[in-house]
């Protein structure tokens, strides 16, 4: 049996964030207990981990990060600052899905 790496996906609660907020993230399309990185792309040489995890038996994951300047519990996440970025799951199959995310300093338009 072949293992497929597409049709993998990410979406979050908001498209925008500022800090001091709360988001969710849902990934579907990974394997059966597929370990999955999400991470938000900052630059070529930064990116910053947010979910560590694994995806259920129906290749599914959820989880909810609290966005601070400076993280200090486990649901915190740091900001990456103003910007648009590019929020990445990645499976240890090599799935890959991703899904933009705005980040204000202020409020959401």
């Amino acid at each position: 049996i072949t293992t497929r790496t597409d049709g993998a996906t990410v979406v979050s609660s908001n498209l925008c964030t500022p800090t001091d907020a709360d988001i969710t993230f849902w990934g579907s399309g990974f394997g059966n207990d597929e370990i999955v990185l999400l991470s938000v792309i900052k630059n070529k040489d930064v990116a910053y981990i947010w979910f560590f995890g694994t995806a259920n038996e129906s290749g599914a994951f959820e989880t909810s990060k609290h966005i601070v300047t400076k993280p200090g519990r486990g649901y915190d996440a740091k900001f990456p600052g103003a910007g648009i970025f590019t929020v990445e799951a990645i499976g240890t199959s090599g799935r890959l899905a991703t899904t933009p995310l705005v980040a204000v300093d202020d409020k959401c338009p």
